[in-house]
């Protein structure tokens, strides 16, 4: 808790440098302020789910799924015309 803190405060920081950057270039001497930040705080993110792989529909499915359709179709045909 006390580490994100102080990163925290030094992003703060960092983009308030950069506001000023933007505005007047030259009022910067060190230019890498942004190196004081910790690269890590960035990389990762804790409430983020591991993503699974879906899985394929197997072609038995699509075969059935296809023909449904058609007998759909047709019975429409069948009774409204």
């Amino acid at each position: 808790m006390e580490r994100n803190k102080e990163l925290h405060q030094k992003v703060n920081e960092a983009n308030r440098q950069y506001d000023l950057y933007l505005q007047d270039p030259k009022h910067l001497e060190n230019k890498n302020f942004l190196s004081a930040v910790d690269p890590n705080f960035f990389a990762t993110s804790t409430t983020k789910k591991p993503q699974t792989k879906q899985k394929k529909a197997k072609p038995i499915y699509w075969i059935i799924g296809i023909i449904a359709f058609f007998l759909l179709i047709a019975i429409f045909l069948i009774i409204f015309l």
